[in-house]
């Protein structure tokens, strides 16, 4: 059974988010983004990739290592676009309400350098818990 997540990346004008299908729970994705995902650049790339099956510790296998949707590397990122040729999926919001209306189980956002396990609760405003490595 999926644990299915959101990732999100604030940029000057707008969210970037990718849907993540497995192990969206903090002690799994939460903890994988704040340890191996904590700088911009990162954050960037892993966006990048579009949606993914699951969320490794890395972005890509090395030169030497074979990397399949069928195979995978363990510890690296499986992505639908990049390993299964599926479209390429990154959802772009102007705001984090326009965001509320894609939520998953579990909702990542990386802003100011930080990470944040987004709530939306009825009829109060979003909700950021931020995430410890």
């Amino acid at each position: 059974m999926a644990t299915r997540s959101t990732i999100t990346l604030s940029t000057k004008d707008s969210y970037k988010s990718i849907y993540c299908h497995f192990d969206g729970y903090p002690s799994r994705n939460g903890t994988i983004l704040a340890k191996h995902y904590n700088t911009q650049d990162k954050v960037e790339k892993l966006i990048a990739l579009g949606s993914l099956s699951s969320l490794g510790e890395r972005i890509a296998p090395s030169a030497n290592e074979k990397h399949t949707w069928k195979i995978p590397t363990q510890g690296v990122t499986v992505a639908y676009h990049r390993d299964r040729g599926d479209e390429l999926v990154i959802n772009k919001y102007q705001t984090l309400q326009d965001l509320s209306h894609d939520l998953e189980d579990y909702n990542y956002l990386f802003e100011n350098d930080n990470w944040y396990l987004l709530r939306f609760p009825t009829d109060a405003p979003v909700i950021l818990t931020k995430l410890d490595e």
